[in-house]
């Protein structure tokens, strides 16, 4: 008898005990969660990077890349290295760790984790985002979605399309950070003075090394320092308000569309634009608009089509907005690339031309990469099925 009450007792804790873990593990066994070692290994978003810059055309010409890894590094720690006689120099500092996510009302998510984003969580347990995205289609036209500053209604659609958006939110704000991987992400960036050392022909860099701690590794891309095409054209009649931009951000896509931002100039004279292009012929220009804004402040955006001419009036501010498409972002979830656009325009009767240069990048959240490249999360789905049918 006396055995039995020991037994019952034991049995009771052991349920006691079950019970208490499953009330606060906070993992759901039925989810994937992303695992907690990077296994000694790296993140480096300079591979893919495909860059050109140009020492008569240099506004610009130095890159920008994210590192992510498990222990916190010092200056000493880390350094870089490439096989190039152009001088170049190398800094990092550390990102902090990101707020918290924002709702859609705008106002921050205080019970969503840190830094995990929601989408991550919902692409490591396969979430449907096409299916996601049609619902958003039925719930927009059923007025369920604010737009124009209209209010939304409750409705069937709408209703839908919110359950399905939170089938895992529930187990998603249950996550602490300590059953995360505990990430440091950091800022690189490499320079290089194309002025000191002039040189008679171009320098291309296929791959650099980054030591860490000892540690060397090898970061495969293409960068090109181009020291011979020539700047054979001058400005006159327009001054150059943004003339460069550096490490603006890009996201994924599936035509390897991306619009660089800048170029904007404001015109002492009358000019008649004639032409845009690109200095690097590996790209290609799919849509060109100009916003003019005339001097009492009215703008008007104008197509501007190959072979065609626009005239501007002296005292105009243009911003021009140049689509390109580059095939080698096609289908990458990390890519860093450089465009110089060049407008060609007449002025007095005159042919001259301007230019503006731009470095970007994706800029995937460190948990999105960890995800991509640690435990082979696909995020194609949540860009091209959901994310791109809301780009312009």
């Amino acid at each position: 008898m006396k055995n039995t009450k020991i037994m019952v007792t034991l049995l009771s804790l052991i349920l006691i005990s079950i019970f208490l873990f499953s009330a606060c593990n906070p993992r759901n066994s039925n989810l994937k969660y992303p695992s907690m070692d990077m296994k000694d290994e790296i993140i480096c978003t300079f591979e893919n990077a495909n860059l050109y810059f140009y020492a008569n055309y240099a506004w610009t010409s130095h890159a920008v890349f994210d590192l992510v890894c498990q222990e916190e590094l010092k200056p000493e720690d880390l350094s870089l290295s490439a096989d190039i006689k152009t001088p170049m120099s190398f800094a990092f500092s550390k990102i902090p760790e990101p707020e918290r996510p924002i709702s859609e009302e705008g106002e921050k998510e205080e019970k969503a984790p840190i830094p995990l984003p929601y989408y991550v969580f919902q692409s490591y347990n396969n979430f449907d985002f096409a299916k996601y995205y049609e619902l958003y289609c039925k719930a927009l036209k059923s007025g369920g979605i604010p737009i124009d500053g209209k209010p939304a209604k409750t409705t069937p659609e709408s209703i839908a399309y919110d359950e399905y958006g939170d089938i895992f939110y529930k187990d998603y704000i249950k996550i602490t950070k300590d059953i995360l991987p505990h990430l440091f992400t950091y800022q690189c960036t490499l320079a290089f003075d194309m002025n000191r050392i002039p040189l008679d022909k171009n320098e291309v860099i296929n791959e650099v090394i980054l030591t860490i701690k000892g540690k060397e590794y090898k970061i495969p891309l293409n960068i090109v320092l181009d020291y011979i095409t020539p700047k054979d054209f001058i400005e006159e009649g327009i001054e150059m308000i943004y003339p460069s931009s550096s490490g603006s951000s890009i996201c994924p896509n599936i035509d390897g569309f991306m619009t660089p931002p800048g170029g904007n100039f404001s015109t002492l004279s009358d000019i008649k634009i004639t032409g845009v292009r690109l200095l690097n012929n590996e790209m290609s220009i799919e849509k060109t608009t100009f916003t003019v804004s005339d001097e009492n402040g009215m703008s008007i955006n104008q197509t501007f089509k190959p072979g065609a001419s626009l005239e501007i009036a002296a005292n105009s501010i243009v911003i021009p907005r140049v689509t390109i498409r580059d095939p080698s972002f096609v289908n990458k979830l990390i890519y860093s690339t450089s465009a110089t656009v060049i407008i060609d325009y007449i002025c007095e009767g005159k042919n001259f031309s301007t230019y503006y240069e731009a470095t970007m990048r994706t800029r995937a959240n460190s948990f999105e990469l960890f995800a991509s490249k640690i435990d082979g999360i696909d995020f194609f789905p949540y860009y091209y099925e959901y994310l791109f049918n809301f780009q312009d």
